[in-house]
């Protein structure tokens, strides 16, 4: 459990499950999602951004560059990541994201919006159709 100490800038500074010290560039998720792999819901997970060999990414490895937008509903806690293809990558398509925390979804959203990515609002039935749809091939 955390206390109100542990709320820093609109964001949880420890994790509730674990107690380890979580920054305002981490989200926590519950799941993630692409054609190929699913993450399982059962772990605590957590999108990191960080900088490799001077480049940014976002979790699952991906590349500031691939981001072609990001689709979400206000009322849902999942949102819907769009790429494109860049050389050297194999392509995912659409990487699907739910969060544990509105509040997650919410920080990223405004974190994204600062880098300039497009924001696309839609219905939260269509976010849960997509959802549906989506199967991978594997579960981590």
């Amino acid at each position: 459990m955390f206390s109100t100490d542990d709320v820093k800038d609109g964001y949880i500074s420890t994790d509730s499950l674990t107690g380890d010290p979580v920054t305002n560039l981490e989200w926590r998720v519950n799941k993630v999602k692409h054609r190929k792999f699913e993450t399982s819901g059962t772990v605590t997970q957590y999108l990191h951004w960080a900088n490799e060999e001077k480049m940014p990414y976002i979790g699952f490895y991906l590349r500031l560059e691939e981001l072609n937008g990001i689709i979400y509903a206000e009322k849902s806690n999942k949102i819907i990541v769009r790429t494109r293809e860049i050389s050297g990558v194999e392509y995912r398509g659409r990487v699907l994201l739910s969060f544990k925390r509105n509040q997650s979804k919410c920080r990223l959203l405004d974190f994204i919006r600062d880098l300039g990515i497009q924001l696309l609002e839609i219905t939260p039935e269509n976010i849960a159709t997509v959802w549906k749809d989506m199967r991978s091939e594997d579960l981590l």
